[in-house]
């Protein structure tokens, strides 16, 4: 199969490109698209960039960086250990860069469960007993505390934090369990929902929803109508949550009142002209239920393009037209959670393609060509909506439309 590069703009090596391995970021850029020259290119993960062409250092280089959130906000690392970053600091690291929309953690003194908000009770049993920042949390802090639980004789030991009156939807709770030693069978509870934890001496982030409710909750406990709950349990417990919405974000600590982790919001100056190729490879962290955006070029909000996963779980591409015929195409496979992907798009008139893993769907050939974009964004529709909550590695853009062999070698 031969991969025809795009007649339409020539790329001109930068003297200024650097140079790692023998290969400069360019070539390493044409490698990893399945030799296809892109004009732009962000690696997040090594933290590279291209601006039309040329090597431009890390990703805060490329023309018209822009990139807000006005809160702190964690990274889940590949080891699975935490880190903060500061309000208006990217989320970048091993795994990419995390995209979330706004979230608000609706309990009180998340790390702390020696504090009076959390009640203590017990139905024929003795009631838990909590040792504050027994431990280190996920994050490396002293502050996951010791929870010890023993429903011997009894119905249930619990330690629990409800809410009522709230706005009726889905609600879902979590927190981060392991062991001192050994393995447990802990319950975790959402209002009167509940599913055994299979507890380790390693730290394991456990959720469950409930919805639609205004009524919600979190509970650690041993409950004998939770199939497989032990009698005795001696936890470290950290970072519970509980947050509007049908799936777990990223960690919100509170202490006294409740946290709202704002979006983040990355753009950059497009500088591009149609037609051309969308290319974004994602690790799928959640199922929102909704569109996630992966690559938005936009000119206003109804002159745009776009690549995404679609609420059905299908990859997709998409062109908006103000006045005249806008085009849509969806792949032939679905995303899975827990997975990385590479989904590439093709925005041409008449000529809308979008291939996953390898794959192209069937083209949309009545598809007229939007405003030539000014913004390119990158994990969003817009500010606040339809965010990925998950963590984008690299993302390109080739100029001219191409084949489906180059969207074939792209996401192969």
């Amino acid at each position: 199969m031969s991969i025809v590069r795009s007649p339409v703009r020539s790329v001109v090596r930068s003297p200024v490109q650097s140079v790692f391995g023998g290969a400069s970021l360019l070539e390493q850029a044409t490698s990893a698209l399945g030799n296809v020259a892109p004009y732009h290119y962000l690696d997040f993960i090594n933290n590279r960039a291209l601006y039309a062409g040329a090597d431009v250092g890390n990703v805060t280089g490329a023309t018209g960086y822009s990139f807000t959130r006005a809160s702190d906000g964690y990274y889940t690392n590949s080891d699975g250990t935490l880190t903060n970053f500061g309000s208006g600091a990217l989320r970048r690291g091993d795994r990419g860069v995390l995209i979330e929309g706004s979230r608000t953690n609706l309990l009180l003194y998340s790390q702390d469960f020696a504090q009076a908000n959390w009640a203590l009770d017990n139905s024929g049993a003795v009631n838990p007993v909590v040792t504050a920042n027994y431990g280190a949390a996920p994050d490396g802090t002293m502050t996951a505390d010791r929870i010890q639980l023993n429903k011997t004789g009894g119905t249930f030991c619990r330690i629990q934090q409800s809410l009522t009156g709230l706005t009726s939807g889905n609600y879902t709770a979590s927190v981060w369990m392991r062991t001192i030693s050994g393995t447990a069978n802990v319950g975790l509870r959402n209002d009167s929902t509940g599913i055994n934890c299979v507890v380790t001496t390693t730290w394991q982030r456990f959720s469950v929803t409930i919805g639609p409710a205004t009524v919600a909750g979190v509970q650690i406990l041993l409950f004998d109508s939770i199939p497989g709950n032990d009698e005795t349990a001696d936890i470290l417990a950290w970072g519970a949550q509980l947050e509007l919405g049908g799936f777990v974000s990223s960690p919100i600590p509170t202490t006294s009142a409740s946290v709202t982790r704002a979006a983040d919001v990355l753009t950059y100056t497009a500088g591009v002209s149609y037609p051309l190729q969308l290319f974004a490879e994602f690790e799928r962290v959640v199922d929102t239920g909704n569109d996630e955006y992966l690559v938005h070029v936009v000119n206003s909000g109804t002159e745009r393009a776009f690549i995404a996963v679609n609420a059905t779980d299908n990859a997709v591409t998409g062109q908006i037209v103000t006045a005249g015929n806008t085009g849509t195409t969806t792949s032939v496979g679905t995303v899975p959670v827990g997975a990385t992907r590479k989904i590439a798009g093709r925005i041409a008139l008449n000529n809308t393609q979008v291939a996953l893993a390898g794959t192209v769907g069937t083209a949309d050939a009545t598809a007229d060509l939007p405003a030539n974009p000014t913004l390119l964004r990158v994990g969003a529709f817009d500010d606040t909506l339809r965010h990925p909550f998950g963590y984008i590695r690299r993302v390109a853009i080739v100029q001219g439309a191409g084949t489906d062999a180059n969207l074939t070698a792209m996401t192969s």
